[in-house]
C-alpha cells in the first residue's frame, strides 16, 4: 500500500490535480471572506452615514419625542432614496452643463474658423480660383507633352518639330510652376 502512495507521488498528473484542488480551495476561502465582509456591515450604518451627510426633514421639525423615533424608522429608506434621487439630478445637471460648455466651445471654434476664412477670402478673393486654373492649365500642358511624345514615337512628328513643341510646353509649365510657388509662399 505504501508503494502505491509513493507511486502516486511520482506521477505528474497527481501534482496537477493536487494543484488544481489547492487553487479551488483558495478561491473558495477568498469568496467566503469576501461574502462575510460584504454582508457583515449592517445596512443601518449605510443609511445613518447618508442621513448624517444630508439632514432629513426630521431634524428641522423640533421636539416631538417618541414620534420622531417612529418617523426616523419609517423615513430611513426614503432618505436613501432621496439621496439617490438628488445625486441623479446633480449628475444630470452636470452632464447638461458639460454639454452646453462643449457646444459653446464648438460654436466659438466654428465662428473663429469661419471668420478667419472670410478674412482670407476678402484679402484675395480670386486667389483660390486662380490656383485651380493654374493647376488645371499645368495638367493640360503635361497631357499635350505626352500626346506629342506619342505622335513622335508613332512617326507622325519629325524630331525638329517635336523638340520645338515640347520645349514650348515645358517653358509654359515652368512659368506656371513659378506662379504657383509665389502664390503658395505668399500665403494664399
Amino acid at each position: 500500500m505504501t508503494e502505491d502512495l509513493f507511486g502516486m507521488l511520482e506521477d505528474p498528473q497527481f501534482y496537477i490535480v493536487a494543484g488544481l484542488l489547492i487553487i479551488v480551495l483558495l478561491v473558495l476561502v477568498i469568496l467566503k471572506s469576501f461574502m462575510d465582509r460584504e454582508f457583515s456591515t449592517p445596512s443601518s450604518d449605510k443609511t445613518l452615514a447618508s442621513s448624517a451627510d444630508f439632514p432629513s426633514s426630521d431634524d428641522s421639525e423640533g421636539d416631538e419625542g417618541a414620534d420622531d423615533e417612529e418617523q426616523e424608522d419609517e423615513s430611513e429608506p426614503e432618505t436613501e432614496r432621496e439621496r439617490l434621487l438628488r445625486m441623479e439630478t446633480e449628475l444630470a445637471e452636470r452632464e447638461a452643463k458639460l454639454k452646453a460648455e462643449k457646444v459653446a466651445d464648438l460654436e466659438a471654434r466654428e465662428s473663429y474658423i469661419n471668420k478667419r476664412n472670410i478674412e482670407k477670402a476678402e484679402d484675395e478673393p480670386f486667389a483660390s480660383d486662380e490656383l485651380l486654373k493654374l493647376t488645371e492649365e499645368k495638367k493640360h500642358l503635361q497631357e499635350l507633352v505626352k500626346k506629342a511624345e506619342q505622335r513622335f514615337d508613332s512617326g507622325d512628328l519629325e524630331e525638329k518639330n517635336f523638340k520645338m513643341i515640347v520645349s514650348d510646353y515645358q517653358d509654359q509649365i515652368i512659368d506656371i510652376d513659378v506662379k504657383l510657388r509665389k502664390a503658395k509662399t505668399s500665403g494664399i
